[in-house]
């Protein structure tokens, strides 16, 4: 991502970075403390179900190095 960003700002979205993709949502135990962010943190994982259901092609396993032949 490359530069300091707010966890308001980039939550419930998707972001890919190199290889992998980087999914930033609130942490649970901050509902907990801040009642007011209860309902924007299922809001993130209901984002983040829906991006994990997106069909995707499966990355192809990498083949580990053999360190004896």
């Amino acid at each position: 991502m490359g530069k300091k960003v707010g966890i308001m700002k980039v939550r419930g979205q998707s972001f890919q970075v190199k290889d992998f993709f980087v999914f930033p949502l609130l942490h649970p135990a901050a509902a907990l403390h801040q009642g007011n962010l209860n309902e924007p943190l299922r809001e993130d994982f209901r984002k983040l179900k829906a991006f994990l259901d997106r069909q995707q092609e499966p990355v192809p396993p990498v083949e580990q190095m053999n360190l004896f032949g």
